[in-house]
């Protein structure tokens, strides 16, 4: 299982909140590095 970070950086948190940044990450850490063209 992957461990995960506390986040409090506020310009770090705005970013992440955007649907599909939020959509790319969790894809990310499910299938593991991809180009920008795989994703």
């Amino acid at each position: 299982m992957t461990e995960r970070m506390r986040v409090r950086d506020v310009e770090l948190m705005r970013a992440m909140a955007h649907p599909l940044r939020a959509a790319l990450l969790n894809y990310l850490m499910a299938v593991g590095p991809r180009t920008a063209s795989e994703c």
